[in-house]
Formats: C-alpha cells, sequence, structure tokens
C-alpha cells in the first residue's frame, strides 16, 4: 500500500480508505493466516504520522503484526 504525498491512500494503485484497506487486509489475512502476511507501508518522508497509525491500527485489528515500511524515491 502507498501513502501518496498529498496522503491519498493507494492499495493496489487505486485510491481506497482505511476501512477499505482493513478489509482487504482481513481477507489476506484468513487466506494465508496473519502470521505469514506482512504490510508494506510506502510513504513520502513527509507524510505525517497521523495518515500512517490508522493503517497501522487495521493491521493490528486483523492479526497482523509484520509491518514493513518504504520511503518512496523523489
Amino acid at each position: 500500500m502507498t501513502v501518496a504525498a498529498d496522503q491519498r491512500l493507494l492499495l493496489a494503485g487505486h485510491e481506497a480508505t482505511v476501512d477499505e484497506i482493513e478489509r482487504r487486509l482481513q481477507i489476506v489475512a484468513e487466506e494465508h493466516g496473519a502470521g505469514a502476511t506482512e504490510l508494506r507501508i510506502r510513504a513520502d518522508r513527509n507524510v505525517p504520522y497521523s495518515i500512517v497509525e490508522p493503517l497501522l491500527l487495521a493491521a493490528a485489528r486483523t492479526g497482523i503484526s509484520k509491518v514493513r515500511f518504504a520511503v518512496l524515491p523523489k
């Protein structure tokens, strides 16, 4: 998933809400197991934590504890 510089949330290249992302995480966790599922967040370094935090909470609610961050190049 990607957090754009303008703070839009993108899942597979399409704009999504935190609720939509959480539903998708739940589906993937059920299919593959929460322990085997990883959330990868790509974001501009200037994105505030308040935008990223709901994604982390959504992962936690679905049992996903593996989270990886990547910074988008300029």
